[in-house]
């Protein structure tokens, strides 16, 4: 074999390595960088193309790959797949994973509540307001995903990092808790939790799962701008 040293850049990616000849191509281990981010990697070159594991590619993006099954994986923000804080966003913003689009439209306090979605109105007790927020969940998949809208972590929190659980019940604004989904169409809700007027409200963190594996899914969304 017939040490060799090659050096490729990709856009904003490089790629430094000392490797060796192979049948049908050139094995290497190396250096990519991504922005500045560096990982040591494996990679093969063949007919053109540049092969290397995408675990390491996803370390120097700063993100992670989460396996969902043997032919659906899934890159994500470092620890938006398994810790509280979940993925990131804002109110008015649509985010995209592997099972869902969703969209996180729009959040209000109000003391009288009437229901856009289910029937009903609620009204909020002596010193408490409602805080509403309105979502929508698509189903991003080809298959029909039996959703549970509301995970057991689904609260709202304020600026001293106290949480408030929203209904579940009768003030609860949905047709269903648990919809089944068709590929393309969405199930359309409001949270509705009951919370101090004075509270100074900072984020949800929103859970939603599926019978689907790999479909449960935390959220952290800002609701002020």
């Amino acid at each position: 074999m017939k040490l060799n040293t090659l050096r490729l850049s990709i856009g904003a990616a490089t790629l430094a390595v000392a490797g060796s000849l192979v049948a049908g191509g050139y094995y290497a281990t190396g250096e990519f960088k991504v922005n500045g981010n560096s990982v040591s990697t494996n990679f093969i070159t063949a007919n053109g193309k540049i092969y290397m594991p995408v675990a390491d590619v996803a370390s120097a993006l700063d993100m992670q790959l989460v396996k969902h099954s043997n032919t659906s994986y899934e890159l994500v923000p470092k620890g938006g797949a398994n810790q509280m804080n979940g993925l990131e966003g804002k109110i008015g913003q649509t985010l995209l994973t592997s099972h869902y689009k969703i969209t996180f439209s729009k959040f209000f306090t109000t003391d009288h509540y009437t229901k856009q979605f289910g029937q009903g109105t609620a009204d909020a007790a002596e010193g408490k307001t409602l805080a509403i927020v309105v979502i929508q969940v698509k189903n991003a998949t080809n298959k029909v995903l039996g959703m549970s809208l509301v995970g057991a972590k689904t609260v709202l929190t304020d600026e001293q990092e106290q949480t408030y659980e929203p209904s579940t019940g009768g003030w609860a604004d949905w047709v269903s808790s648990n919809p089944n989904v068709l590929p393309g169409a969405a199930a359309n809700f409001a949270l509705v939790t009951q919370v101090p007027k004075d509270a100074k409200l900072k984020d949800l963190i929103y859970e939603i799962d599926s019978n689907v594996p790999g479909a449960h899914q935390i959220f952290r969304i800002h609701l002020n701008p």
